[in-house]
């Protein structure tokens, strides 16, 4: 394994501790495992990745590592699919089929509008020039 290499997964690892520290945190001050609280830090995460992506990357010319440690590492770990899952399927189970699947259509529709907001502001911002 190169520096390089080794630099990256330390940055992946690092971010994901941070991520999911913070996702343990928003559980704890919600509820753990609420459907609010995973709501919440899955449009959250949405909106920060999608921003992340079309412009902190550009407009600051983040190294490779950075990026990973704040999006794959920090925001992967903050948001997460399996809590989705596990947080519907109880509602789901307790006879409100229409509720989880509403819930579900909320995430979903939520999260690819915020997403498509963090994409749209960073346009907006446009590229910062270099000095």
């Amino acid at each position: 394994m190169t520096k390089e290499q080794a630099v990256r997964y330390l940055a992946v690892f690092t971010g994901g501790c941070l991520g999911g520290l913070a996702r343990y945190a928003v559980g704890r001050l919600l509820a753990p495992n609420s459907l609010e609280a995973t709501l919440l830090v899955n449009w959250l995460g949405s909106f920060l990745l999608s921003f992340l992506t079309y412009s902190a990357a550009e407009r600051f010319d983040l190294p490779d590592w950075l990026l990973l440690l704040l999006g794959t590492g920090l925001i992967g770990a903050f948001t997460t699919f399996s809590t989705l899952m596990g947080a519907t399927v109880p509602v789901m189970r307790n006879s409100a089929a229409v509720l989880a699947f509403g819930y579900l259509a909320l995430s979903l529709i939520g999260g690819l509008l915020l997403a498509l907001a963090g994409m749209l502001l960073a346009q907006r911002m446009g590229r910062r020039p270099r000095a």
